[in-house]
C-alpha cells in the first residue's frame, strides 16, 4: 500500500520518496511517522509529538550510520516545501529535532548541514508557499497550516546555531528524563 502524503494534493506517494527501490523496516518507519496527522492514511496513530516514542526509535536508529544516511536522505525530501504538505514538513522537523537531542554524533554532524531547512521553514505560510506540479509551480491557497512548522522551526534553528547549544540542548534534554531507550539518552 502506498501512503500519500507528498505533492500537490497529496497525490504523489511516497515511491516518489523512495525513488524506486525496495523500503527498508526503518524506512517504513520513518515514512509512516512521517505521514502521520495526514490525509487519513495512518489511521489511529494520533498526533505527533517530542518525546513520542515513534520519534525516540528513529532516533536510536541513527546509531547505525548506514541507516542514518538513509533516515537523512529522506528527511533531506521531507523537508522541501515545494513537495511536502504542512504536516509532513512538521513532522520531519520533529524527527530532526529528536535526532539532535538523542541521536548519534554522526546524525547531529548530519543535521547541523539541514540547518537551512530550519531557517527557511521558520517564515513558511501553507497557503502562499510555491509547490511543484505537472506544470510548474503554483500556490496551495486556502487557510495557512504552517503555524506548527514555524515553531518547530524556530525551536530547532535556535538549537542549531552553534556546537555550545546543541550540546546545551542536548544536556537539558537528557536532565529532563531523556530516554533510556536510546543509545546515550539517558
Amino acid at each position: 500500500m502506498v501512503m500519500s502524503m507528498f505533492g500537490v494534493g497529496g497525490k504523489s506517494g511516497v515511491a516518489s520518496l523512495v525513488g524506486g527501490h525496495a523500503v527498508s523496516e526503518e524506512e517504513r518507519q520513518l515514512l509512516s511517522v512521517l505521514s502521520v496527522g495526514g490525509d487519513g492514511s495512518v489511521a489511529g496513530d494520533g498526533a505527533l509529538y517530542m518525546g513520542d516514542a515513534r520519534l525516540n526509535s528513529l532516533a536510536a536508529l541513527t546509531w547505525n550510520s548506514n541507516v542514518c544516511g538513509l533516515l537523512f536522505e529522506h528527511l533531506e525530501r521531507g523537508l522541501d516545501a515545494s513537495r511536502s504538505a504542512p504536516h509532513v514538513l512538521r513532522n520531519s522537523l520533529l524527527v530532526l529535532q529528536t535526532v539532535v537531542l538523542y541521536g548519534s554524533a554522526l546524525a547531529v554532524d548530519k543535521a547541523i548541514d539541514f540547518c537551512r531547512f530550519a531557517y527557511q521553514l521558520q517564515e513558511y505560510n501553507s497557503a502562499t508557499a510555491k509547490v511543484k506540479g505537472v506544470f510548474g509551480f503554483s500556490s496551495r491557497g486556502g487557510v495557512d497550516q504552517g503555524g506548527p512548522v514555524r515553531l518547530i522551526a524556530r525551536q530547532l534553528y535556535s538549537i542549531l546555531q552553534s556546537d555550545d547549544t546543541i550540546r546545551e540542548a542536548r544536556r537539558t534534554a537528557r536532565a529532563s528524563g531523556g530516554n533510556s531507550d536510546i543509545p546515550g539518552g539517558g
